[in-house]
Formats: structure tokens, sequence, C-alpha cells
């Protein structure tokens, strides 16, 4: 048994019901031209819309965006120049080194950033930061998996 009991099981939260809470996923997709993929570029694709939280895998897709591309993905920083690091954005990139130079798709595991992401009162934007350099024009898709928390 654990020491203490959640708000759930000592019931100070009651049980969530499909009526309480769900789960929205959108896919956002970004044409890129070869330029887009240039090393540490920074380019919005989506946005978390205020009061939500991510929830389960990204999912990631790409029509091949030309030699090791590789991205990083997160909120878009205050300044609008790079990926946050901001506690309430989760402290850090929600994921890093995602290949999509060549076609494909790909789960990304959650990390510790993208379960931290607290909620905020305005949307947010997603952001993708190019950590490896393209340089073919393509598309480029985000599933992001998000939740009105309780």
């Amino acid at each position: 048994m654990f020491e203490q009991q959640n708000d759930t099981i000592s019931g100070r939260r009651p049980v969530p019901t499909s009526d309480d809470v769900s789960v929205l996923a959108p896919r956002f997709v970004q044409d890129c031209t070869a330029g887009d993929s240039a090393a540490n570029n920074v380019g919005v694709i989506g946005i978390l819309p205020a009061g939500c939280t991510p929830a389960l895998p990204l999912l990631v897709d790409s029509t091949g965006l030309g030699g090791s591309a590789a991205i990083s993905i997160g909120i878009l920083n205050a300044d609008g120049t790079d990926l946050s690091t901001d506690v309430r954005d989760g402290g850090a990139p929600w994921a890093t080194g995602v290949t999509v130079g060549a076609a494909s798709a790909v789960q990304v595991a959650p990390t510790v950033a993208l379960l931290s992401v607290r909620k905020a009162g305005v949307d947010r934007l997603i952001a993708v930061k190019f950590t490896a350099a393209g340089g073919t024009a393509g598309t480029l898709g985000l599933t992001v998996a998000y939740r009105s928390p309780v």
C-alpha cells in the first residue's frame, strides 16, 4: 500500500469520465522548402490550445527533407527564436534528434519535458528546430495528442 492515497482514491477528486476529459490528436502539416531545413532553423508547426497539455507519444512523419535532417520539437520561446526551456513549457524540448531526412513515420516516446508541460491561459505555438540540415523540399507532419486537464 502507498503511504498516502492520491486524490482519486481518497475521494478528494472524482474519477474522470468521458464527459470530463477528452484527448484530441490533430496532425499539423508543413510544406517545407529546401531552405526550411537549414541547421538551427526554427519554424512554427502547430498550436497547443489554452488550458491544454500534451498527452501520449508524438507522431512525426515526412516525405523526406534530404540528407540527415533531424529536428527537435517543443514550444516556441517568448522571443520566437528557439524552443522554450521555460518550466511551464516542459523545461526543455519535448523531443530531440528526430530523423526526418528520409520519407518515414515515427512514434516519439513521451519524455519528461513533454509530460511536464503545465496548462496556460493562452495558446502556445508548437515549433520544430532543425538540428541537422536537410536540403530538400518536402512535407513535415506532426501529430500532437493533447487534453484539457481536469
